[in-house]
């Protein structure tokens, strides 16, 4: 696993949100700082960064993801993410939380990534890509 770890890119959690309990994710949330707590209790952030890190990191450049909606139950949250070049579907699959997510776009021969995540003690969220499920 360790040969296909890329660098990490660091996200900061708004001040203004705020986490509410979950029993999904009590492990992440019991790793004594409650450091991933915030991100986890809010979906729309968590998965807006990944989408802007997936961009970032396979589509090659700046990203800012703009629209969002939900598919299957809450199971996939999906942006359209604007680049350089031009606006593309990224999907964020929440099913393997809170130990990864799966992120993909749409097009022929896409493969989705998966990524851990961890958080710091600022509330900084550090994207890892693990493997290529």
């Amino acid at each position: 696993m360790a040969k296909q770890q890329k660098e990490s890119k660091t996200h900061t959690m708004p001040q203004q949100q705020t986490a509410g309990q979950s029993p999904f994710f009590q492990p992440v949330l019991n790793n004594g700082q409650n450091a991933c707590k915030g991100w986890l209790s809010d979906m729309e952030s968590l998965t807006k960064r990944a989408a802007e890190h997936y961009a970032q990191e396979v589509l090659l450049g700046p990203a800012v993801a703009e629209s969002h909606s939900v598919e299957n139950n809450g199971k996939w949250h999906v942006w359209q993410v604007k680049t350089l070049v031009d606006t593309k579907v990224v999907k964020v699959s929440v099913v393997g939380l809170p130990n990864y997510i799966v992120v993909r776009h749409d097009g022929k021969n896409v493969k989705p990534h998966r990524y851990s995540f961890v958080c710091d003690a600022q509330g900084q969220i550090h994207f890892t890509r693990i493997s290529y499920p």
